[in-house]
């Protein structure tokens, strides 16, 4: 009975020492960051080598993160996206921005985290009514209201006044021409002169 017993404990520890051999650990690196660059996610990237493609602008970033917080002091009462907003304009020149340049923009995300208590928000600039391409702001802010970490790279002096009449709103090249330098750049030729079908009024300055 005893030898059985024996025989049995030790086929067991056998197959345990051969499962245990296949296994393979590795120590994982720590993580210690609570906000990210959301704008990463929403960013579409250009590449080329001339023509239209190179005129694509990605706007530069300035960021503010540390170990502790960028503003410690507490908002209590405040939602997480109007302390946000505040604070972003409240120190717009830390930025190189000025209050004026964060007043039209579109929330793109505000998601809040069940496990640190951080609420991530992200901004899309906006100029006239339309999203500015690339230009995003992202804030941490946590439970009692205060700053982990901000970063912007919307661009300065749109929101000064000076560009939101139509006017002054008029496109280096018309419709055709940027129609054609597309074409030219994905290494196309096009078999018949493009003309525009229709178009619309206003800020958007639609056209097919």
């Amino acid at each position: 009975m005893l030898k059985k017993f024996m025989t049995r404990k030790n086929t067991k520890a056998s197959k345990r020492k051969e499962f245990l051999s296949g296994l393979h650990f590795e120590t994982l690196e720590r993580r210690e960051l609570l906000a990210g660059d959301l704008g990463a996610a929403y960013a579409d990237v250009a590449e080329g080598e001339g023509g239209f493609l190179t005129g694509y602008y990605a706007p530069p970033s300035v960021s503010f993160a540390g170990n502790g917080y960028v503003d410690s002091s507490t908002t209590v009462g405040k939602a997480p996206l109007d302390v946000a907003i505040e604070y972003l304009q409240e120190n717009a020149a830390d930025f190189n921005l000025t209050s004026a340049d964060f007043s039209e923009f579109v929330v793109k995300s505000e998601v809040f985290s069940q496990h640190t208590r951080v609420t991530h928000v992200a901004l899309q600039q906006m100029l006239n009514g339309l999203p500015v391409q690339n230009t995003y702001a992202n804030v941490a802010v946590d439970n009692d209201g205060r700053i982990l970490s901000a970063g912007t790279n919307f661009l300065p002096g749109l929101g000064d006044g000076e560009q939101q009449s139509e006017s002054v709103l008029q496109p280096g090249v018309d419709s055709v021409q940027a129609f054609q330098s597309l074409v030219s750049a994905l290494g196309l030729t096009l078999t018949e002169t493009p003309g525009v079908t229709s178009s619309s009024s206003g800020v958007s300055q639609q056209q097919t």
